[in-house]
């Protein structure tokens, strides 16, 4: 069974979408149109012959739902180009059952609650899941992200249940490049388990909390930042980060990077240099129960002398640029600060620029910063302060992070002409004049012996007059104009002859 809808067309359901007990090859194809209905039921399949379906689509269309029930032995492929939107919860209601994302997916909320292996939550290739909610992992249940996926749960992640870290099953397991941003805490408890590896990165704006068995392992130079819910700053007595209780262990080898609230985890006694095993750790509330271990590096995200009030970094799409402020409520002995940037998480940061201090000051104070040289190809930023006194001495702030879209590169949307080019009366315009609504538009030449500065404007003709000016600059031979606007990137070759 095959359901196509192309584009500009609306196919609307006024009930469900049922899809045979084992029946297999059954695909709903958005060729830039869209479906609507209320529900999509996969009925129960057998182990030998389970109930498929396969979503696809060129990207632009999207299939919404108001729900979504997963059976026994079904498996749900929402392909790359396809689109799956549920609007209310996504809930797994049977054994060996599975979703394989390699489109787009988004839903409220995710109940992973089968009662054996095989129920499966997977994200592969340039995956981009997006839950509006609580994830639930419970049971034998696992969740798989891997490839360039990249997936933003806004609430809490639960992982309850029993891991099995040899089979990689029962838990939470990222791999390859695959990124996870969590707007909630982490909560680990039973005999569950959460496997970082094989440079993923984990991006937890709340906590992490290790309770009973559970484990937190990293290795393969993977990442986590733990923000501790002190995002913002604006409670001075924030006590978010890593805690563990119980048999819980949080392990971190293999050139993994841990930053609990812009702090390395410590060795205790049970770890090494090389080696990070944190297995017991004090109780916030009351510190001396355990003597010895230092639990002011998950209490507080306070890492700088200069007290900080505010620290946040928001990405303007019209211009692209990331605008990154912060806010001080005291400075003593403060010389600068020093923007830094990683664009390859925590592993390498850059100098950006600097920003003067106020010296002595119990004032509050802002300070702005903005980061214009963002990479084309998105993904997740790294920044972090580097704050240095007039003797020198410098100490490092928490790293925050968000995460920007990649330039949309277009063929053919402009021209330029006269091309060749013979004197400088040179113009562009539009071949495409659907791919452009009166956005801002920001160009410039790139030419192997020099590169324009940039130039913007709203205004084609005044676009064209820069264009003719700044042609006049360009050595004779091949160049390019780049044209940018509204997050999408063109490129013109242009050959400039003498007369």
């Amino acid at each position: 069974m095959t359901i196509k809808v192309n584009t500009g067309a609306t196919l609307t359901i006024n009930g469900d979408i049922v899809i045979d007990g084992e029946s297999t090859s059954n695909f709903l194809e958005t060729n830039g149109g869209n479906i609507v209905a209320e529900e999509i039921v996969l009925q129960n399949g057998k182990a030998a012959s389970r109930t498929t379906l396969g979503i696809k689509g060129y990207g632009s269309g999207t299939i919404t739902l108001t729900d979504l029930e997963i059976s026994q032995n079904v498996t749900l492929n929402i392909l790359d180009g396809g689109n799956l939107k549920v609007t209310g919860t996504t809930n797994y209601s049977g054994n060996s059952s599975q979703i394989n994302v390699y489109g787009g997916f988004e839903t409220n909320e995710v109940i992973i609650a089968g009662g054996g292996k095989g129920v499966e939550l997977n994200a592969y290739g340039n995956a981009n899941v997006n839950i509006l909610g609580d994830l639930e992992i419970r049971g034998e249940s696992t969740i798989e992200f891997g490839g360039n996926s990249a997936i933003n749960v806004t609430g809490d992640i639960n992982v309850t249940g029993t891991s099995d870290l040899t089979a990689e099953t029962g838990g939470l397991f990222l791999k390859d490049s695959a990124s996870l941003t969590v707007g909630g805490n982490i909560n680990v408890d039973g005999n569950a388990a959460v496997v970082l590896s094989n440079n993923s990165e984990v991006l937890v704006a709340g906590s992490i909390y290790l309770s009973g068995s559970g484990e937190f392992n990293m290795k393969d130079s993977s990442s986590l930042i733990v923000e501790g819910g002190c995002g913002t700053y604006e409670d001075i007595n924030c006590a978010g980060g890593l805690f563990i209780s119980g048999n819980a262990e949080f392990n971190e080898s293999d050139l993994s990077e841990a930053y609990i609230c812009g702090q390395k985890p410590e060795p205790n006694d049970n770890g090494t240099n090389s080696d990070v095993k944190v297995t017991i750790y004090c109780d916030p509330n009351n510190p001396s129960l355990i003597p010895g271990v230092n639990c002011a590096l998950y209490t507080s995200c306070r890492v700088l002398a200069v007290e900080f009030d505010a620290q946040a970094v928001v990405f303007a799409p019209h211009d692209r640029i990331n605008l990154i402020h912060f806010t001080t409520s005291k400075e003593r002995d403060n010389s600068h600060f020093i923007i830094e940037r990683s664009t390859d998480g925590t592993k390498s940061f850059e100098e950006l620029g600097i920003i003067n201090g106020s010296g002595w000051s119990d004032q509050k104070t802002d300070y702005n910063f903005t980061d214009t040289k963002l990479p084309l190809t998105g993904g997740n930023i790294f920044y972090r302060i580097k704050q240095v006194d007039f003797s020198g001495d410098f100490i490092y702030s928490e790293i925050f992070a968000n995460r920007i879209p990649p330039i949309t590169f277009t063929t053919s949307v402009w021209r330029a002409f006269p091309n060749p080019l013979i004197n400088n009366d040179l113009n562009i315009g539009l071949l495409k004049e659907s791919e452009y609504r009166g956005e801002g538009i920001t160009f410039r030449i790139i030419h192997p012996h020099m590169i324009s500065k940039s130039f913007s404007s709203i205004d084609l003709d005044d676009l064209n007059q820069k264009l003719q000016s700044l042609t006049r600059e360009i050595p004779f031979g091949v160049f390019v104009i780049e044209i940018q606007w509204e997050g999408k990137l063109d490129h013109i070759k242009v050959l400039k002859l003498r007369n």
